[in-house]
C-alpha cells in the first residue's frame, strides 16, 4: 500500500471499483485481472487529525461560565492562539500600531509573496518553515531600498501551504498606472528588484484607498479567530449557509495549525510596541469584544472555573459566547452547576 496524502479526499461521487469516496488515508493496490479503478480528488478539505489538533488547543484555554442577573449562561476563556479573546488582543495591537505609524498610501504597496510547495502534510509544513527562514532575508532587502515600516501576516492557501500579504511603506512615492483592473508601480526597475529578490511569485498592488488599515485587518484582527470556522468544520459544513464559509474557514484552520506545529507567529511588523498596560481580565475582554456599554451590560451575579474534566467532555464547545438553552453543552454546565 503507497502512502497518499490524507487531506486529499473525495468530494461526495458514488462508490467507485479500487475505492470508497470517504477514503483518505492510502491509495489501492491495482486490482487482480487488469481492472480499472479510478481516484477521486474532487475536494481538498482539512483533515480529521487537524480539526482534534486545534480542538484540543482550544481546551487547554482557561474557561469560565459566567450567569448575569438575566439568567444568561456565558461561558468565556484566557487568551490562546486561535480564540476570540486571542483575536481581538491581535486586532487591538493592529489598532496601536496605526496609532504610532503614519501610512501614506502614495508610499505604501500592497505585496503578495508566495512559493511552489509540494501538497502533502511534509511539503505544506516545509512551505511554511521556507517562508519562516526567507522571509527575514526578503524584508532586509526590502530596507536597503527606503522600506521604513511594514506589517507581515502569513495565512494559509486552500490546500494547507503558506503564503504571506505585506504591507510595506517606503521613503519615496510612486507612480502608478492602471492595469487589467488593478493599480500597479510605474518604476519597472523597482518592480523587478521586488521580484528577483523573492524565489516565488510576487505580486505588488498599489494602494487605492485611504484605508490602510482596512488592508491589514481583512487579515487579522478581531474576526480571525478560529473558534466559529471550527463548529463548522466539526459539523463537515452541513448547516444552512455553512458552505459559503467553507474557504475561509480551512484556510484560518491550516493556518492556526501549521503556526502551532511549527512555532510560526500569523504576523510581524517593525513598528515598535507602545508601553504595555496592564492586561484586562477575560471577562472584560470579551464584553468588548462584543461592543457591551456599560447601559447595556448585565450584572455578573456568578463566575465559575469550568475543570479539566469538563474542557474535555466531548458535549463542551470550546468556544467564547452564550450557551444555548436545549444544546448538549448547556446540559453538561446545568449538571456541573448544580442548576
Amino acid at each position: 500500500m503507497r502512502s497518499i496524502d490524507p487531506a486529499r479526499q473525495c468530494g461526495g461521487t458514488e462508490p467507485h471499483k479500487g475505492r470508497k469516496p470517504d477514503c483518505g488515508g492510502v491509495e489501492p493496490e491495482p486490482p487482480e485481472g487488469g481492472e480499472a479503478h479510478t481516484v477521486c480528488y474532487a475536494t481538498f478539505d482539512v483533515p480529521s487529525y487537524i480539526i482534534k489538533h486545534i480542538d484540543a488547543k482550544l481546551r487547554r484555554a482557561a474557561f469560565f461560565y459566567t450567569i448575569d442577573e438575566k439568567g444568561t449562561l456565558r461561558q468565556m476563556s484566557g487568551s490562546i492562539a486561535g480564540n476570540k479573546v486571542f483575536a481581538w488582543r491581535k486586532d487591538k495591537r493592529v489598532n496601536e500600531i496605526f496609532e504610532v505609524t503614519n501610512w501614506d498610501k502614495e508610499k505604501t504597496l500592497f505585496i503578495t509573496l508566495t512559493h511552489s510547495y509540494i501538497k502533502t502534510e511534509q511539503g505544506r509544513k516545509e512551505s511554511w518553515q521556507f517562508f519562516q527562514k526567507d522571509l527575514p532575508r526578503y524584508l532586509r532587502k526590502l530596507k536597503v531600498k527606503g522600506m521604513t515600516d511594514f506589517i507581515a501576516v502569513k495565512e494559509a492557501h486552500r490546500d494547507g501551504g503558506c503564503h504571506v500579504h505585506l504591507l510595506a511603506q517606503f521613503k519615496r512615492k510612486f507612480h502608478i498606472f492602471l492595469h487589467k483592473g488593478k493599480k500597479r508601480i510605474a518604476n519597472k526597475a523597482f518592480r523587478e528588484y521586488l521580484q528577483n529578490n523573492w524565489s516565488g511569485d510576487v505580486d505588488i498592488l498599489a494602494m487605492d484607498t485611504d484605508d490602510v488599515r482596512g488592508y491589514i485587518k481583512k487579515y487579522m484582527g478581531k474576526y480571525s479567530h478560529v473558534e466559529d470556522a471550527l463548529r463548522r468544520a466539526k459539523r463537515e459544513w452541513t448547516h444552512e449557509g455553512d458552505m459559503r464559509h467553507k474557504d475561509a474557514d480551512c484556510k484560518k484552520l491550516w493556518t492556526v495549525y501549521y503556526c502551532d506545529k511549527c512555532k510560526i507567529r500569523t504576523f510581524t511588523s517593525n513598528t515598535k510596541k507602545r508601553a504595555k498596560k496592564t492586561a484586562a481580565e477575560p471577562p472584560d475582554l470579551v464584553n468588548n469584544m462584543n461592543n457591551f456599554t456599560e447601559k447595556e451590560r448585565p450584572k455578573i451575579i456568578r463566575q465559575v472555573v469550568i475543570p479539566w474534566h469538563i474542557k474535555f467532555n466531548p458535549a463542551f464547545e470550546p468556544r467564547n459566547g452564550i450557551v444555548e438553552v436545549g444544546t448538549r453543552a448547556y446540559a453538561l454546565a446545568m449538571q456541573f452547576l448544580g442548576g
